[in-house]
């Protein structure tokens, strides 16, 4: 019995001893495999390429509500429209419409937005730069590739912090080769919505070529005719976050950065307000832009002289554009006139955007006033344009704008041959006038 029991005894300890031998084989196995795993794992990392960057990281300039994903030129859909992407500020507030074209709304918002916005352009623009901008007349329609041929539209946005601003400003600052150390910001006017802003400035930049940051402020006008008076008082509400604007577009491209700056209409009255401002937050003794062009301004000259002359150190080289036959200024003088488009007398609110019957045209010291009535000569302009938008309307003005961007002649007779100087009680401004003419040098230059 005994040797019975040790036999029993042995055949379990060979089958523990075999189960245990069997279990080692399978745990030596898992730990081979295990070890060459990792090793496998460690030579993938050291043969992969280095993570992004931080600023290869951002939020794509191309992507938002209103995208599909990127934005994409025509080699890539078989049509025919380019890619312009513009930063923005504005106190507007938020109302994105289902199909993507309208983003704001036309009141004002408690904060400002900052933002990227994507607007595809007609690349048939190349053959005609200065033409007019084409856009929907239905804001709320579907927009089609088909229909990005021929028109203006959005294709996405993206809201922005003001870190992420500032670095993707940065990176475009730094890509920058035909307009480097260079920034453009426009200030629209009344009867705008934020769609038509984006246009506006994107057509500037498409037409001119230009690649540097481009930068809009879009206001909480109505986009009509009818509500001019509520315009101005939105403007003026707008003086701040403006002025909180410009800072940031002067913190996000550094001090060695030009900057210039373009305002439109009633935007003169906004921007003026703002560099009065910004003298008083940051004094005047150093230029916060290099140049500074006010078109068609909607401007009171006595407010413009009140505003802009403390502020002067600012404001750069300054070039103003107007006009005899800007129908939209006229109207506004009309407005403010007592009579109601009689002569006014001393009491005439005249603008610094119009040529006056009675006032002649807005000169002031140290700024270049260029008359450019005769632009735009055809008879459908003459008869039935508004003539408020020649100031990008032209190859002619067009053409001066770059040149001035691209630090051309700051006097306007050595920039175009076609800007003749002219002289008005004892003081000069230029006129465009096709072909040239004989300058009247009897003025003295006041600088």
């Amino acid at each position: 019995m005994e040797a019975e029991a040790r036999a029993q005894a042995e055949a379990r300890r060979s089958a523990e001893d075999a189960a245990r031998a069997e279990a080692e084989a399978e745990a030596r196995a898992r730990a081979q495999a295990e070890a060459q795993a990792e090793a496998q794992a460690e030579m993938a990392m050291e043969s992969a390429p280095p993570p992004p960057t931080e600023s290869v990281m951002e939020p794509a300039l191309r992507t938002g509500p209103t995208a599909s994903g990127a934005c994409i030129d025509s080699s890539g859909y078989g049509t025919n429209f380019d890619c312009v992407d513009l930063f923005f500020g504005t106190n507007r507030n938020e109302e994105p419409s289902e199909a993507g074209q309208v983003l704001f709304g036309t009141r004002a918002a408690g904060r400002s937005t900052l933002g990227v916005v994507t607007v595809t352009v007609p690349i048939e623009r190349l053959n005609m730069p200065g033409s007019p901008v084409r856009k929907l007349s239905n804001a709320n329609q579907t927009v089609s590739m088909a229909d990005r041929d021929a028109y203006f539209a959005i294709w996405g946005w993206d809201e922005q912090d003001p870190a992420s601003f500032r670095r993707l400003v940065g990176a475009e600052l730094a890509a920058a080769t035909e307009y480097e150390n260079s920034a453009l910001v426009f200030v629209h006017g009344f009867n705008v919505t934020f769609r038509s802003a984006a246009f506006r400035a994107a057509q500037m930049k498409f037409d001119m070529d230009y690649d540097g940051p481009t930068f809009f402020y879009s206001w909480p006008a109505n986009g009509s005719t009818l509500e001019y008076l509520s315009d101005q008082d939105d403007a003026d509400i707008s003086v701040a976050p403006l002025t909180d604007f410009l800072q940031l577009v002067r913190e996000s491209v550094g001090e060695e950065t030009k900057i210039y700056l373009v305002a439109h209409s009633m935007g003169t009255r906004l921007a003026a307000q703002a560099i009065n401002r910004l003298a008083l937050i940051e004094g005047d003794a150093e230029p916060f832009f290099e140049r500074s062009l006010f078109a068609a301004g909607d401007l009171d000259r006595e407010l413009f002289r009140r505003w802009i002359e403390p502020a002067r150190g600012l404001v750069g080289e300054l070039t103003i554009y107007t006009s005899s036959d800007d129908k939209a200024v006229l109207f506004s003088r009309f407005l403010r006139t007592p009579g109601f488009g009689s002569s006014g007398g001393e009491d005439a609110k005249s603008r610094i955007g119009l040529v006056d019957q009675n006032l002649g045209p807005s000169i002031f010291d140290e700024a270049m006033t260029i008359d450019i009535t005769d632009v735009n000569t055809g008879i459908l302009s003459n008869f039935f344009g508004v003539n408020h938008a020649d100031y990008v309307e032209s190859e002619v003005t067009i053409a001066d704008l770059e040149a001035l961007l691209r630090g051309g002649a700051f006097l306007p007779e050595a920039r175009n041959g076609n800007f003749v100087r002219h002289c008005y009680d004892g003081r000069p401004y230029w006129k465009y006038v096709r072909g040239g003419g004989q300058p009247d040098n009897s003025c003295v230059l006041p600088f």
